[in-house]
């Protein structure tokens, strides 16, 4: 006669020599004994240990520092020549590994929790996404997306005139930069309309 145990406690209806624990749980975890009889004696097996393991889930991914103006979802604007962290943060049972990835191409020397951009130049614009493994499975990120602008700064200034009474001056400037440019004039200090 056989009886199946789970953490001491008597399982009931498992009398076999065999144990089939199906649609696993968390609390499936513990220890399993099995208690073997006849008619002369009773006999105990040495405890087995069952591990119930989690795959891996990524919860969110966000930009460090955090920025509520500049959510994962809608993407991340980021100016050349600074510096740019994106975080995920996943759970599972360990070990954990992480690989990051830009439009689907390894990051390399990125496989921590922490995707470090340093001093950003206009290639490493981009949709960001991370692996998250562990031995029960994997699983990707939705991409996040990495813009990398250019400031503006002014290419051609405009210039001194000495124009007539009653005529007509006319100034321009040129800008460079991540658009739309938006150009507003002062005189004097006060914003012009128009």
């Amino acid at each position: 006669v056989y009886q199946w145990f789970h953490n001491g406690v008597e399982i009931p209806g498992e009398n076999d020599s065999s144990l089939t624990v199906t649609d696993i749980i968390q609390s499936d975890s513990g220890y399993y004994t099995v208690e073997v009889k006849n008619m002369v004696t009773t006999v105990t097996s040495t405890q087995a240990s069952l591990t119930v393991s989690s795959p891996p889930v990524v919860e969110k991914i966000t930009k460090l520092p955090y920025d509520k103006s500049n959510l994962p979802e809608s993407g991340q604007a980021v100016l050349l020549g600074q510096d740019t962290v994106l975080s995920v943060k996943a759970t599972g049972s360990g070990p954990i590994i992480f690989q990051w990835y830009k439009n689907g191409e390894i990051v390399e020397g990125q496989n921590g929790e922490t995707l470090v951009l340093s001093k950003v130049t206009m290639a490493d614009s981009g949709n960001y996404t991370v692996t998250v493994e562990n031995p029960i499975g994997n699983v990707t990120s939705p991409p996040t997306k990495i813009t990398v602008n250019e400031p503006i700064m002014i290419t051609r200034h405009p210039t001194n005139q000495n124009v007539g009474l009653n005529k007509m001056a006319f100034m321009s400037v040129a800008a460079d930069g991540t658009g739309p440019i938006e150009y507003q004039w002062y005189y004097n200090g006060l914003p012009l309309p128009g």
